[in-house]
Formats: structure tokens, C-alpha cells, sequence
């Protein structure tokens, strides 16, 4: 047989092809890995100055959930390559750029007049997360302060997929892989396990071709490279894909104050509540709302340092018998923080937590002074305003993701009581919970059921 005659017989003449529309359910950081005078680290900015999401990004995340999630249909290696001394093959998926959606719900694609609107001026004015890395003492730790931007939560970004075949049968593999964007553990970018990078599929359509038709040869030439072509596409449903992590569904209600640090000030207070505004999409239109800010970062730590407590108290590791746990067993030394929340040198968390913007607040303005105890007269310079968050009547909805290992049950059982801890009042969230603030109650739901009493 000629090589004209073989190539006949095994050429890859089917293609796959999906148009996605993501929308951004928490806020993300896609690294730019650059920083400037305002921030430390910057987002990944397109030639329009606009967020976008590179294509290697949403390979990395797709091939991650699909290493993590072992499916014997999916040839990994057959669909992304194989680099090997005997064996070595090119990539059969190809991704496109993320690109964002503008106002008007066209895809931002290419070199533009990016109109003058206040839309647009926010992305070019993106908000600044302050960070602060708060060690076993309740203290900030040395040269844990940073700070990172954020794009919006609510925006929209369009990319394509296309996967070359041989046979229609593998069809059925790309629907996977697409069912694979709705895991509930994927993130995109970074700080995915500290509230950032979680989205919903706002729309998902679909168009297989076969090169070996002639009208189906011409609708592949004439399709452009644009995210935003006249390209006819077919709806396709995506069936959510339910990963290794277990849901744990919170609804909270605030005793009364609660208070999340934006890290500034303003002309009523001295310290005031974040923040942060948001795209609601309505109509195809994308207004911004402004939003009380509940960050993941901040529940995340609380609930870190009470695991870790609770799962000495489980060990009966206390403080008084040192001598027979001589070994640190605070912060990322902690067996059970290290297996669910990670470290910062070799091991990924297992549990995800998401941001909350919460609406119907109030902002209540308290004053503080310290008093001298000699006196009884306020201490110089010790007078001060906080500008608190007045949320009672209102209810924060969250869903914490968590995967644990079988080897040690007290791990699991450790972070569950802490889960109950935070539904009884028993783990305030925020900034000076020592003086009342950050107190709820609530109910979980999805992989346990608990009520507070007190709910």
C-alpha cells in the first residue's frame, strides 16, 4: 500500500467543535505575573487592556480535572500529546483564548476601539485584594502582607475548543470533556482554594463536521478565527460531572455586626467593611451593583486554625504534656491542616471555599476609644471609628467543597465539628470578633445535615 493510499485510510477527518460562554461566579486572578506601583500582582491583560484567560490556562484546568478524575474513555495522553523517547505525538484539542464579553455581550475579540463608557472604565481600574497571612497566634506573620488584583465576579468570557478525530464515535468523549467544565472543583487561575476562580457555563453550543462532506469541508474553511463569527453553532446541553469532592452547604444568618476589613478608611471611619462591585447580566446587559464582601480567605483561615484545634483536642495533644508531642502541631504542621488546607511549599489544599457578596446591609459607624486604667481619661490617640456591616435578618449562602483520605477518620471529624462550631456561634468570622462582631448561626446541608439550635 502507498503512503497516498494509507494516508486515505487513516486521515483525521472529523472535527469537534464548542463555543463556551463561562461566567465568573466568584472573582478570578489569572497571573499575569507582573506587578506595578499599586499592586503585587496583576492580572493577565489582553492588547485592549482587558481581562482574558490564555488558552494554556483552561488546557492546564481541563487536563487536571481529567487526571483527577481517571476516565477509561478518555485517553489523556491521546488528547494533549505525548513527548517520549519512543513514542511522540502532537496534541488532538486544540483551546482558543478566553476573551472577555463586552457590555453589549459582544466577544471583545481582536484589536478595538474599546468605547469610553464607565463598563469599561472599571475593567481598566480593576479592584485590589489586600491579603494578610495570619499565623496560630491570631498575629499578622512577617512579610505575609500582600495585596493582588481581581477580575469582577459576573464576568463573562467566550473561548472555543476543538478536538480532531478519526472516527464519530469519539463524539462521546468530547461530550465528557465538556461535561467536565461543570466538576465542582474546577477554578480558574489563581487562589483557587481561597474563594477566587469559580464559574458557571452560561452557554455552550456545538457543531460537528466531517471534512470527508464537501459542505461540511466549506463551513470549516470559510469559519473565521474570531470568538465572535457568524459561525452557526447547535445548543448542546453540558450534565453536571460530580467529582471526589463532598458539598457542604451553608446558610448563615449574623447575630448582628460583622465586620470584613477592606484595609481602609474613609471621612466617617477609621476602618470600614469591603466592598466590591459585581456584573449582573439582565436582558444581555451587564450594569454593576456594589455588594457587601465576605472574602473565602477570611472563612477559610477560621475554619483552618479551629480544625486544627479540634483535631489536637480528638489526638489529646494539649499544651500542658509538650514532652510527648515535642513536634510543632500549629499551622501547616498540623497533620489534618496540612492534608484538607495545604502548605505553601509542596501540598495543594482539598478543600475549596468560594466568596460571598451579600445585599440588604446597613453600615453602623462605632466608636472606640482605649481608657487609661490609671486615670479612667481616654489615652492619647487612642480614639477610633469603625464602619461595621448590620446584617441581621439577612441569610449568607455558601458551599464549601472537601475531599479527605480514609487513613485518618479524626481529620474529617475534626473539620466537620468545626463546620458545627461556626453554625452555633462558637467560630466568629472577621475582625474584632473579640468585641462581638462576626457572630452566626446557621445550617449545612448536601454531605450532612446540622441546624443550630439557636437558627
Amino acid at each position: 500500500m502507498t503512503n497516498m493510499e494509507n494516508n486515505a485510510t487513516t486521515k483525521e477527518s472529523k472535527r469537534f467543535l464548542a463555543r463556551i460562554i463561562i461566567e465568573a461566579q466568584t472573582p478570578l486572578f489569572i497571573g499575569s505575573g507582573e506587578k506595578d506601583i499599586l499592586t503585587d500582582a496583576l492580572v493577565s491583560k489582553d492588547a485592549n487592556g482587558m481581562p482574558y484567560i490564555p488558552g494554556t490556562s483552561i488546557a492546564g484546568v481541563i487536563r487536571h480535572s481529567l487526571e483527577e478524575n481517571p476516565d477509561s474513555k478518555v485517553s489523556i495522553d491521546r488528547l494533549f500529546g505525548l513527548q517520549d523517547k519512543n513514542d511522540s505525538f502532537g496534541s488532538r484539542i486544540i483551546f482558543s483564548e478566553a476573551r472577555m464579553i463586552g457590555e453589549n455581550g459582544k466577544v471583545l475579540d481582536g484589536l478595538l476601539s474599546i468605547p469610553e463608557t464607565s463598563f469599561y472604565d472599571k475593567y481598566l481600574h480593576l479592584p485590589i485584594r489586600q491579603h494578610v497571612r495570619i499565623s496560630h497566634k491570631g498575629a499578622s506573620e512577617k512579610g505575609g502582607k500582600f495585596d493582588q488584583e481581581a477580575v469582577y465576579k459576573g464576568t463573562r468570557f467566550c473561548f472555543e475548543i476543538e478536538i480532531v478525530a478519526d472516527d464519530l464515535v469519539e463524539q462521546e468523549k468530547f461530550n465528557l470533556i465538556l461535561n467536565r467544565l461543570m466538576d465542582n472543583s474546577i477554578r480558574f487561575g489563581g487562589k483557587s482554594r481561597s474563594g477566587f476562580g469559580q464559574v458557571k457555563i452560561a452557554s455552550c453550543q456545538t457543531r460537528t463536521l466531517d471534512l470527508d462532506k464537501k459542505e461540511d469541508l466549506q463551513a470549516y474553511l470559510e469559519k473565521s478565527s474570531s470568538l465572535d463569527s457568524n459561525f452557526k453553532w447547535e445548543d448542546h446541553e453540558i450534565i453536571a460531572h460530580n467529582g471526589e469532592f463532598k458539598e457542604y452547604k451553608l446558610t448563615l444568618k449574623p447575630v448582628d455586626f460583622f465586620l470584613f476589613g477592606s484595609g481602609f478608611g474613609d471621612e466617617e471611619a477609621d476602618m470600614t467593611t469591603a466592598k466590591e462591585d459585581i456584573v449582573i447580566w439582565e436582558d444581555g446587559k451587564a450594569p454593576f451593583a456594589e455588594r457587601y464582601l465576605v472574602p473565602g480567605s477570611s472563612i477559610k483561615g477560621a475554619i483552618a486554625h479551629r480544625t486544627a484545634y479540634n483535631y489536637n483536642k480528638l489526638k489529646k495533644i494539649f499544651a500542658d504534656n509538650e514532652q510527648l508531642y515535642p513536634d510543632d502541631v500549629t499551622g501547616d504542621n498540623n497533620v489534618a491542616v496540612k492534608q484538607l488546607f495545604g502548605d505553601a511549599e509542596e501540598t495543594r489544599g482539598n478543600v475549596i471555599f468560594s466568596d460571598i457578596f451579600i445585599d440588604g446591609c446597613k453600615d453602623k459607624i462605632i466608636n472606640h476609644v482605649s481608657i487609661d486604667r490609671f486615670t479612667g481619661g481616654a489615652i492619647d490617640g487612642a480614639l477610633f471609628a469603625e464602619k461595621d456591616a448590620y446584617g441581621k435578618g439577612i441569610t449568607l449562602s455558601t458551599t464549601i467543597y472537601a475531599k479527605t483520605k480514609n487513613d485518618d477518620e479524626d481529620i474529617e471529624k475534626a473539620f466537620v465539628q468545626t463546620l458545627k462550631d461556626l453554625c452555633d456561634g462558637f467560630l466568629p468570622l472577621g475582625g474584632g470578633i473579640n468585641r462581638g462582631n462576626g457572630l452566626f448561626y446557621g445550617q449545612i446541608s448536601g454531605a450532612m445535615d446540622y441546624t443550630s439550635k439557636n437558627y
